[in-house]
């Protein structure tokens, strides 16, 4: 959705539009987009946590081997 956080300036309102109905929108982009980042950073939090299971499971198998 939004490569950045910056707002481009040269948005047109289209007669009738009233400035609320384009904070919701605003808003609704934004919630997409918090939302789109949540969901990348739990694969990345379980990405993590299953690299943390396996240096304990390895760690654990080497000292039981001595």
């Amino acid at each position: 959705m939004h490569e950045d956080s910056t707002v481009s300036s040269d948005v047109s309102l289209s007669p009738g539009t009233t400035s609320t109905e384009c904070q919701t929108d605003l808003a609704t982009d934004e919630i997409e987009y918090l939302i789109t980042e949540l969901k990348e950073c739990r694969k990345k939090v379980t990405i993590l946590d299953g690299k943390v299971e396996n240096k304990k499971r390895l760690k654990r198998e080497l000292n039981t081997e001595d």
